[in-house]
């Protein structure tokens, strides 16, 4: 069996479009995110990946429609989509969360090629963006532009 690592993905919107990075390694348009720490929540780690990929504080936006109970400590995002897939050498369970940027002035570093803003009809148009991406892409809009 193959080692699984978990991991976010953060679907920034802003207004009518989405964040991507164009990820070095892969030469693919992918979302911004990364692994989750040791110690740290998915939520924690989805709000540090958009902060240390693309310099933007990020606003996680979908919550259990039940609220937060006298003994949570804090109320958890959800996921709007989860992923096994393979990386080459391993497997990743990704874990994807809906964020809201209120700036839309990014800072690329070194883990991407590009960085980038883009409409449901340039989604729509780009070449080496996996499937998936697209299409929770193209949901998150639909949901929340």
């Amino acid at each position: 069996m193959s080692k699984i690592d978990l991991t976010v993905g953060t679907c920034i919107i802003n207004e009518d479009k989405i964040l991507f990075v164009l990820h070095t390694k892969l030469n693919l348009w992918l979302f911004p995110g990364g692994h989750i720490d040791p110690n740290e929540t998915p939520d924690m780690a989805a709000t540090r990946e958009a902060k240390e990929e693309t310099g933007l504080d990020v606003e996680l936006i979908e919550f259990s429609p039940l609220g937060q109970s006298q003994e949570e400590l804090a109320p958890s995002a959800f996921p709007f989509h989860t992923s096994l897939h393979n990386v080459g050498d391993h497997d990743h369970y990704g874990l994807y969360y809906a964020c809201r940027s209120k700036d839309i002035k990014f800072v690329k570093n070194h883990e991407s090629q590009d960085i980038a803003w883009l409409s449901a009809k340039e989604i729509k148009k780009l070449k080496n963006i996996p499937d998936s991406v697209r299409k929770m892409a193209l949901h998150i809009l639909k949901k929340y532009a």
